[in-house]
């Protein structure tokens, strides 16, 4: 065996003619490797940016904010200047990269900057963070929006949860001294709900911890001193149950019953 590799590797150097070259069937067997990827690199390169432009595409989607990173150009263009081994985290990074360093830095100004130039930062700068940050914003809204009626179609019997329509909506056995306005959806309610004063979610005036069967408002909300209550009930559910041992079909009946013992 050994003899014989011997034999093959050194009539890789033997000299040979083809296609009109004189040269070892080693050079020969280079030669025809390289034009074979040339012929396959075309195709294999235009398919994997094809591959980068759709997730450059995706990651903009997923972060409106990163479409700054893309400057004038369009996603073929900067996938374009981009080894095409280069991964979607990476791309990713990129994006955020080239927006930081189109991020104007408004901490430079000047203390004696005019008047005339702080007038027209104001409108050639801060126009395009508010766009970026109404962007983000949407876009965060709409994918609420689709798991909320995603969560609905989540039934339990023949019901959606009410628990995990509750958690989406604010967190529950929290109140605002915990919760940031951001960390909750109370706008699918109200947008004015989002910066109330105060807001309690599922507690009893001793905190999160209730007994068995002890009853809590789902959302409790002190919003400028108006007091605000929201029930969150299943529809067509029955056997509601009421602070004792009585069961009503009726949910107005049952929250008649709780708020006389709260």
């Amino acid at each position: 065996m050994s003899s014989q590799s011997r034999d093959r590797i050194t009539n890789l150097h033997a000299k040979i003619e083809y296609d009109g070259n004189k040269k070892s069937v080693k050079d020969h067997l280079i030669a025809m490797a390289k034009q074979h990827i040339l012929e396959i690199e075309s195709s294999y390169t235009s398919e994997r940016r094809a591959r980068m432009v759709a997730d450059v595409e995706h990651l903009i989607a997923i972060d409106p904010l990163l479409r700054r990173g893309l400057g004038n150009k369009s996603a073929a263009d900067f996938v374009g200047k981009r080894s095409i081994t280069e991964t979607r985290e990476q791309l990713a990074q990129d994006l955020f990269v080239e927006r930081f360093r189109r991020k104007f830095d408004f901490s430079k100004i000047s203390q004696n900057a005019s008047i005339e130039l702080l007038e027209n930062l104001v409108k050639t700068q801060i126009p395009e963070d508010a766009k970026e940050a109404l962007a983000v914003y949407v876009a965060y809204r709409n994918h609420v929006i689709t798991i909320f009626r995603e969560l609905l179609k989540k039934q339990e019997g023949i019901l959606a949860t009410e628990d995990k329509v509750h958690t989406l909506i604010y967190p529950r056995y929290k109140d605002s001294d915990e919760i940031d306005y951001s960390a909750h959806n109370l706008w699918l309610i109200d947008d004015d709900l989002a910066y109330a004063q105060y807001i309690s979610s599922d507690r009893t005036p001793q905190g999160p911890h209730r007994a068995k069967g002890e009853y809590a408002h789902d959302l409790l909300i002190n919003n400028q001193n108006e007091l605000m209550v929201v029930e969150m009930k299943r529809p067509q559910k029955t056997g509601y149950k009421s602070d004792g041992d009585e069961l009503t079909d009726d949910p107005v009946d049952q929250m008649k019953k709780n708020f006389s013992y709260s």
